[in-house]
């Protein structure tokens, strides 16, 4: 039923002021009714849309799209919804969403309806909302890959595992080449690892490294960035730099055949001081680096310069430690006259952690003397202690009678000074024609071992009191060892006999066995007993180990 006149007002009204734009096209594709949003939209005044071709007013390529369109509509009365648009309209960008549909008067479609709806302002939104995802979402990989980096730069205090390990973690996460370039004592800079996705390519950076050191003197690249302490972003390599950098043609060829298309280089920077730099290039992925990137690969340079400095504080502190444990070793067993000496060590812990256990062979008026002791702990405090006992113990052996009246002055240094308390086991070896004399003291060390040349093992001493645990110590045992050809006497400490073995220790009676099935030589015993009481826990210790042995020869 048709709308009743009085109404018609009311309609005009409403289709005005529609918040979409609307408009009528008759059978000639002419406008005959258009709104204000609709011509806003078109960029059109009202007036100049009434009676005119839909090809007159619009642009040409969306005429090209809407024409045929609106034919169809015509010619088959079926619908078109939801048709996305955009338009240009004085440099501003629009998006719209429209509908057209047929409008009929006595049977047949004889115009055609259009809604058109402006989406710019909802696109920008979903842009805007996609646009911060985008941005939250490398937010977070960015931070599970610093997290992953920090876990594996964690993993090892080597300094060359270290280094390479900085290489590799950026291929190829945040780049397809790395370079890790430290600054050396000479000033110099040196490419100490690199890395790529192609093993073939790293070899090639492995020559050019070769031929084509770094200078430090460069006005650009790693030499700025280390005298510096800035980053340098090239984001498009131009074709002119390879030209520029080159010194000759083999070294353009190279580098050209690197395929270096876009590159950062960051300080990497420990306390203040700048050890070197990271530098990172795209090639073969196509991808480039931006300004943004920036924070998050300043970021890896900075845990990678810690980790790279841990290394390198660590390996001083190693071989400051290696330094110290020798030298609360004997250099060297001595060569004795009659006798044959064998000695291994296997400290237990951390590289820089010394201290333990100690052994000592050293001469006093023609007999010699054998030392072999425990010191509780690990560490400065624990080095102190060897290196007391050892000291005191070479200046009391030549002055007192024997090896209990010698352990009892270490039993008074440490008592005097509040030291660790100790264990410890004393002989002094007297040799003469066919064979060697023995006298022991044992401050509550293990009893040290003899295997006669049958293959029996008979206990020496009986151990006394701990050195250093209680004051007025009763006086400690001494026993008499004759030794004669093919014996072995073997001095160790607790590491050996308590090294375990399933749910218990080795103990003395299984260190009894290897010593038994041992050649009878004090070379051959010691290695035997070292061999198996690492064996014993599958190569993983749990103390000390030291072993000293000395044999008769047959």
């Amino acid at each position: 039923m048709p709308s009743s006149p009085s109404h018609q007002p009311l309609l005009d009204a409403a289709v005005d002021h529609a918040p979409v734009g609307m408009a009528v096209i008759d059978n000639q594709l002419r406008y005959v009714r258009v709104n204000e949003l609709l011509a806003e939209i078109n960029g059109v005044p009202v007036g100049e849309h009434l009676g005119r071709r839909v090809d007159e007013v619009l642009p040409r390529e969306l005429a090209e799209l809407l024409v045929p369109l609106l034919r169809d509509v015509l010619e088959s009365g079926r619908s078109h919804h939801g048709i996305e648009l955009a338009r240009g309209i004085a440099g501003d960008e629009r998006r719209m969403e429209a509908s057209y549909f047929p409008v009929s008067e006595n049977g047949g479609p004889t115009a055609v309806g259009v809604v058109v709806l402006d989406t710019t302002a909802r696109e920008s939104a979903l842009e805007a909302e996609r646009q911060a995802r985008v941005r939250a979402e490398r937010a977070e990989a960015r931070s599970r890959y610093l997290a992953r980096a920090s876990a594996a730069l964690g993993s090892s205090l080597d300094l060359a595992a270290t280094l390479q390990t900085v290489a590799d973690l950026a291929v190829p996460d945040v780049a397809d080449w790395a370079f890790v370039e430290l600054v050396q004592p000479s000033g110099s800079i040196k490419r100490v690892a690199w890395a790529h996705a192609d093993p073939t390519l790293a070899e090639i950076a492995r020559d050019y490294d070769v031929r084509y050191p770094l200078n430090p003197d460069d006005e650009a690249g790693s030499a700025r960035v280390v005298r510096t302490g800035q980053p340098e972003l090239v984001e498009e390599i131009p074709e002119a730099f390879f030209d520029a950098v080159a010194h000759d043609p083999e070294q353009l060829r190279i580098l050209t055949g690197m395929g270096f298309r876009s590159y950062v280089i960051v300080p990497l920077v420990a306390r203040g001081q700048v050890l070197g730099d990271l530098a990172l290039a795209y090639s073969s992925s196509g991808r480039r680096y931006g300004a943004e990137d920036l924070d998050m690969l300043q970021a890896l340079a900075d845990a990678c310069a810690m980790a790279i400095d841990n290394a390198r504080l660590f390996g001083e502190q190693e071989a400051t430690a290696r330094t110290l444990q020798h030298s609360l070793l004997p250099p060297q067993l001595p060569e004795v006259p009659g006798v044959e000496l064998a000695a291994r060590y296997r400290p237990f812990g951390r590289a820089t952690e010394v201290g333990g256990d100690f052994y000592d062979v050293f001469d006093v008026d023609g007999r010699w003397v054998l030392a072999i002791g425990d010191v509780v702990g690990k560490g400065a405090a624990a080095a102190m202690t060897t290196a007391l006992l050892r000291h005191t113990l070479r200046a009391a052996a030549p002055r007192e009678p024997g090896p209990a009246a010698a352990l009892a002055r270490l039993d008074a240094a440490l008592l005097g000074d509040d030291e660790r308390p100790s264990s410890a086991v004393c002989a002094l070896l007297a040799t003469g024609a066919g064979g060697a004399e023995v006298v022991l003291a044992s401050a509550g060390h293990p009893p040290p071992l003899v295997r006669r040349a049958d293959g029996r093992v008979e206990t020496t001493v009986r151990p006394g009191t701990l050195l250093g645990a209680v004051e007025d110590a009763p006086p400690l045992p001494e026993a008499t060892v004759r030794l004669a050809p093919g014996d072995v006497l073997v001095l160790y400490t607790d590491g050996v006999t308590e090294a375990r073995v399933g749910d218990g220790q080795l103990g003395e009676a299984g260190l009894a066995e290897i010593i038994a099935g041992a050649a009878p030589s004090a070379a051959a015993v010691a290695e035997a007993v070292e061999r198996v009481a690492l064996a014993v826990q599958d190569g993983r210790q749990r103390d000390d180990i030291a072993v000293l042995a000395v044999g008769v020869p047959r």
